[in-house]
């Protein structure tokens, strides 16, 4: 009778070895798959949202100015080599203004070049259209991202009759981040009721502590002469490992 017990104690301990090493292999089988950590997928195109140019009364120089678009959450172009293309009224190329820029995780910014000599005469319009082109990108992967905290508020343009100054732009910056910003840029866009550029500038800051604000002023010194409907002023941050893991 002893004997039997035993056995019976030996069988069912086996059985229960049996059962436990079924069901974690299982329970670590279905963990496995059911959390599946996500393949990186090759960052997508930059996006050209717009392209414009904008030549400045009594002078021989244009303004020029683009919209673009990085759709990838994760990848941050640390470099992007651009061309802004001029074209004359006849269609041919006259001009080939390049530079480089970066854009953060879904970040949309604005491209600017102002004062560029295109036309031989003052004042006369030879520029029929403008395009913007990318060429080879350097990208970045990043699991980690938040997008800076920077508010403009009181945004306001003084327009004046006699000049220069032709108009008083003012506005005030706030660095609503935890962390100091440096290089920091204030971009400036003037359009009129169609949506058309009018001018574009920027301002540089070289600095912005947490919590600051400070009040920006900026002189407009060449004539604007369409109407202005539409005025912009939006921050350029440069990359910083505050943001970026």
């Amino acid at each position: 009778m002893e004997k039997r017990i035993k056995k019976q104690i030996i069988y069912g301990l086996i059985y229960l070895l049996i059962l436990g090493g079924i069901i974690t292999g299982i329970y670590f089988s279905v963990r496995q798959t059911a959390t599946p950590k996500p393949p990186m997928l090759a960052p997508k195109d930059i996006e050209i949202i717009w392209a414009q140019q904008s030549m400045q009364p009594n002078t021989n120089e244009c303004d020029l100015a683009a919209q673009i678009k990085n759709p990838n959450p994760y990848h941050f172009a640390t470099q992007i080599n651009y061309q802004f293309l001029l074209y004359g009224l006849n269609g041919q190329i006259i001009s080939q203004v390049p530079g480089t820029t970066w854009l953060l995780p879904n970040q949309t910014k604005y491209i600017l070049v102002n004062e560029i000599v295109c036309s031989e005469l003052s004042g006369v319009k030879t520029v029929g259209r403008v395009i913007f082109k990318v060429g080879p990108i350097s990208w970045q992967t990043y699991t980690e991202y938040t997008e800076p905290q920077i508010q403009i508020f009181q945004k306001e343009l003084q327009k004046l009759t006699q000049g220069p100054p032709y108009a008083q732009i003012s506005g005030v910056v706030v660095n609503k981040n935890n962390f100091d910003l440096t290089d920091l840029k204030i971009n400036i866009i003037l359009e009129n009721n169609e949506g058309k550029l009018i001018g574009a500038r920027q301002l540089p800051i070289e600095s912005l502590v947490a919590g600051q604000e400070i009040k920006i002023n900026y002189q407009w010194l060449t004539e604007i002469r369409d109407n202005i409907y539409s005025l912009i002023i939006e921050p350029d941050v440069s990359p910083s490992k505050n943001f970026l893991r």
